[in-house]
């Protein structure tokens, strides 16, 4: 990885934890503090192969599931990758990015949203 990804982030806000290691090494035993840990991403889930990409998406679903927040930029318009049902978890397109070639998303990992009338 580049070395001089978020030096300057870093300097402006010093007790923020910018990890510059391999996802796969950090996240299992990372423990999220909910409503403060964020994963931003770019990870190209699409061109991926198989195994890592299942490997990378199931620890980014505990991750989520455990009480952190993902921000995924993917390439083209679907979501990055597909979510079980069972997951309890959904993808929200937080933005478009059309001037990209090929247009982007920036999508947001969540716990679904509990309709009012569903029962609980």
């Amino acid at each position: 990885m580049c070395a001089r990804t978020g030096s300057g982030t870093q300097k402006k806000i010093p007790h923020l934890d910018i990890r510059r290691e391999r996802i796969e090494h950090f996240l299992p035993q990372a423990a999220p503090d909910p409503g403060s840990s964020l994963l931003v991403s770019s990870l190209p889930f699409k061109s991926l192969p198989a195994a890592q990409a299942r490997l990378l998406s199931s620890t980014y679903i505990r991750f989520v599931q455990n009480g952190g927040a993902v921000i995924q930029f993917s390439y083209g318009l679907a979501p990055p990758f597909a979510l079980n049902d069972t997951d309890d978890l959904q993808w929200q397109r937080v933005s478009r990015v059309w001037r990209n070639l090929p247009p982007a998303c920036v999508w947001r990992l969540q716990a679904k949203k509990k309709d009012a009338l569903s029962p609980a």
